[in-house]
């Protein structure tokens, strides 16, 4: 009897949701509704053509992850439109991962040919795998420079009928004309995505207007939509990369939506004129394109960078004035990569015990290796973001591999983390910070990439240099570097830390280059990592003040400071586990003699 009660309430519970559906979807309820055209994305007016939106259409292409969930098509979340034969222009947004770090191109895919996302039509929809990807090194996670170029592993079809190249501006974009944005992004926001694609149309608004309604607002940006209509003409989530045409000419993609479901603000697009001596430089130089994947840069705009930030000479045609402050320098111009790796050999990388996607993704603080069984990091790192310490077994150490996303078999070592020692003493973001961790078993000796970096015998000298590696961001905000990098800073004395630094501790060491143009600080993903000279360990990155802002020196835990500390804790790690193992021995000897 309950279960035939428990039958006729399911079913009257789902008549009245279909009869809720029903209303909601008849013409009436649309007509009474005073709120339903403030939510719908409404397509380019009242007197759409469908015909013009298919003819658009074949610019674009829905960028998705390698494989389907349930079926064709779910895997899209961006879009891009083709603009030669191999390559896709779309947000940098839509190379990276929600935690900021860069998708293998093996992961992503590209579909044209496909107005509607969820069909396959053979002979029409085509399917490219992505080769590589590359964003501009001034990219930021706040939208500045967010635009990327995917390679394609195949050329586009020729003559296909749904499938075409878009051209590239010879002029910038005109405010007050209007543009038309396509894609398959949500119809509303937080609604379901579009099936088949559609098309917006938004008025391009003056660089000064959108300025002062923005708070950040970029030489490279546009905005645009229709503030003073009635329809909600914006771009919503799954339309990032879409592009912003008008005489069959992209002129912007989709930026970030804050026009999704507002009337009052506009939506935020990436100028793709303002980018096209990078664009060009890629679609010439592609073969000769050194693929970073955390951030990919040509070799001699990396270069050119380098050098421009070493100039102090006005109007020298160096590129964008902003540039050299927002991107993290290596150690100099005269870089060497050789040095990084014959120093990397004492680093390690502290993550947590397992990867979420690729090997290396789950690095979050660097380390160095002061004894057999012993790596000396920064407090900060032992612990998670409540102040709670990391079990040892939640955490693994990686050595050997000065590239983070790869493991090279018989060269990268995993260890895992037996216990964590942290000083008594330790105050979060005051003193020591500074720790300890004990692994469950030795690094192997005579190893090629892996070795013991000595202990300091004298405190560091001020006025000196010092090297920092890690595989830190590799600039405020960007995505972490794939391959170790090293900086040159400059110790500064006590007094000078002080001045610039009032809360500085006694066993805080500061350095960095605030008499250069070079931004050669730690970012985030470095702290933990070791600060050497001579193959000494003198100090390990507690906090990186200095990255992004070259007037502010970075902070560094003296290691000299905490010598008796490290060398009493290492001696009596060991000692325990010796008297544990010797207190297990005999207590095998007295069952033994007593089962005897």
């Amino acid at each position: 009897m309950n279960y035939r009660k428990l039958l006729v309430i399911e079913l009257q519970l789902q008549l009245q949701l279909l009869l809720l559906l029903l209303v909601s979807s008849s013409p009436l309820s649309a007509d009474n509704s005073s709120t339903d055209h403030r939510r719908v994305k409404r397509l380019s007016s009242p007197d759409f053509d469908k015909d013009q939106t298919l003819e658009l259409a074949k610019y674009v292409v829905s960028i998705r992850s390698r494989t389907p969930r349930l079926y064709f098509g779910d895997n899209h979340y961006c879009c891009g439109v083709i603009v030669a034969p191999k390559f896709v222009l779309t947000a940098a947004h839509c190379t990276m991962d929600k935690s900021k770090i860069l998708h293998q191109s093996r992961t992503l895919l590209v579909v044209g040919g496909t107005p509607n996302r969820l069909k396959y039509v053979t002979g029409t929809s085509v399917s490219l795998p992505v080769s590589k990807i590359y964003v501009p090194m001034n990219f930021t996670m706040h939208n500045t420079d967010n635009i990327a170029l995917l390679r394609l592993a195949y050329a586009w079809p020729s003559n296909h009928p749904r499938i075409a190249i878009a051209s590239l501006p010879d002029s910038a974009p005109s405010a007050g004309s209007n543009y038309t944005v396509l894609g398959w992004g949500s119809m509303f926001k937080g609604g379901p995505m579009s099936s088949v694609i559609l098309q917006i149309t938004v008025r391009l608004i003056e660089h000064k207007n959108c300025s002062a309604q923005l708070r950040t607002f970029m030489d490279e940006m546009l905005c645009a939509g229709n503030l003073h209509d009635e329809l909600d003409q914006s771009p919503c989530a799954g339309d990032t990369g879409s592009p912003m045409i008008a005489n069959d000419t992209v002129y912007g993609v989709v930026s970030y939506r804050l026009g999704c479901g507002s009337k009052t603000m506009p939506s935020v697009y990436t100028n793709v004129h303002h980018e096209m001596e990078w664009i060009n430089y890629i679609l010439e130089n592609a073969a000769f394109v050194m693929n970073y994947r955390n951030c990919s840069v040509p070799v001699l705009y990396m270069l050119l960078i380098l050098l421009c930030s070493t100039t102090s000479q006005a109007g020298s045609g160096c590129g964008r004035g902003q540039a050299k402050q927002r991107v993290r320098r290596l150690s100099s111009p005269q870089f060497d990569s050789e040095r990084s790796l014959e120093l990397a050999k004492y680093v390690v990388s502290i993550r947590s015990r397992s990867y979420r996607k690729l090997f290396g993704d789950n690095h979050f603080c660097g380390g160095a290796i002061i004894a057999p069984k012993f790596v000396l990091t920064a407090a900060r790192c032992s612990m998670s973001n409540h102040m709670v310490l990391h079990l040892g077994r939640s955490l693994i150490v990686v050595a050997g591999t000065p590239n983070r996303l790869k493991s090279v078999p018989d060269e990268t070592i995993e260890k895992g983390v037996s216990s964590v020692h942290v000083p008594k003493d330790y105050k979060a973001l005051k003193s020591s910070d500074i720790a300890l961790l004990q692994l469950t078993a030795a690094w192997p000796t005579n190893h090629p990439s892996i070795n013991i970096l000595r202990l300091p015998v004298a405190a560091p000298i001020s006025g000196q240099n010092y090297t920092a590696l890690g595989w830190g961001r590799i600039y405020k905000g960007g995505p972490l570097a794939m391959n170790i990098l090293h900086i040159d800073v400059l110790l500064l004395d006590a007094k000078q830390c002080a001045e610039l630094l009032p809360r500085l501790q006694p066993d805080m060491l500061c350095a960095g280059n605030l008499q250069t143009q070079l931004d050669a600080s730690p970012c985030a993903g470095d702290t933990g990592s070791p600060l050497l000279n001579n193959d000494t360990l003198y100090g390990v990155v507690s906090y990186n003040l200095g990255c992004g802002d070259q007037k502010r020196p970075s902070i560094y835990t003296d290691v000299w400071y905490h010598l008796q500390w490290i060398e009493q804790t290492m001696k009596s790690a060991a000692c325990s586990l010796d008297g544990a193992l010797s207190s297990m021995l005999l207590a095998w000897l007295l069952l033994s003699v007593l089962g005897a």
